[in-house]
């Protein structure tokens, strides 16, 4: 019973990380935020909406330190356009416009 138990709060704990935001994704998110914001009239975005794929990770657990992130933006329209955000060590975040138009659904891999 105690193993069934302990198995049960391990892969609690692994469906919960795998969903959290860490540092990184966050900070990739923020960036692209910032960006659309500056643009008029938020650039037509729904700027709350921005989502980034994860940060790498070993196991599920370990994050990796990981500088590309892929983000998609959330159009007013109900569509999608793509983002690449680099994040680096100093300064800002490079945000660059990858692909308009796309699906608003991002792979975790």
């Amino acid at each position: 019973m105690r193993r069934i138990a302990a198995g049960l709060a391990l892969a609690s704990v692994v469906l919960l990380l795998a969903g959290c935001e860490d540092a990184q994704q966050r900070s990739a998110r923020l960036s692209l935020q910032t960006y659309l914001r500056a643009l008029p009239g938020d650039g037509g975005y729904r700027v709350g909406a921005t989502r980034c794929t994860p940060s790498a990770r070993v196991a599920f657990v370990n994050v990796v330190a990981t500088s590309l992130f892929i983000c998609m933006a959330h159009r007013s329209d109900g569509i999608c356009d793509r983002y690449a955000v680099r994040l680096r060590r100093r300064g800002p975040a490079a945000v660059a416009l990858s692909r308009r138009d796309v699906g608003c659904v991002l792979t975790l891999g």
